[in-house]
């Protein structure tokens, strides 16, 4: 293998490298909200008591779902962002 070659492996290596690795940071952060949500979901209306539901019990779920939401959305974003960084990375050594 010439040394260009080298070099163009090891750059798809760590761009490859870094995409799994903010992959798996994501995994793991949407996993916390996810589970975070359905805890606090939970605390704030079980199951059980959705028929009976009072408006501001409603109106704090709706409100805690959706702070979970932007927290997702954050997540994805950042991870988009990590993905184009590495890609860009990739393409200045290409």
């Amino acid at each position: 293998m010439t040394a260009e070659a080298e070099v163009v492996h090891a750059a798809i290596r760590d761009a490859a490298q870094s995409a799994a690795d903010s992959a798996r940071q994501a995994a793991q952060d949407m996993s916390g909200i996810r589970d975070a949500a359905h805890s606090q979901g939970s605390a704030i209306m079980p199951s059980e008591d959705l028929a009976n539901a009072e408006p501001h019990d409603l109106k704090l779920l709706v409100e805690t779902m959706d702070s979970k939401l932007e927290a997702a959305q954050n997540v994805i974003a950042s991870t988009r962002d990590q993905f184009e960084q590495a890609a860009a990375r990739l393409r200045a050594r290409l």
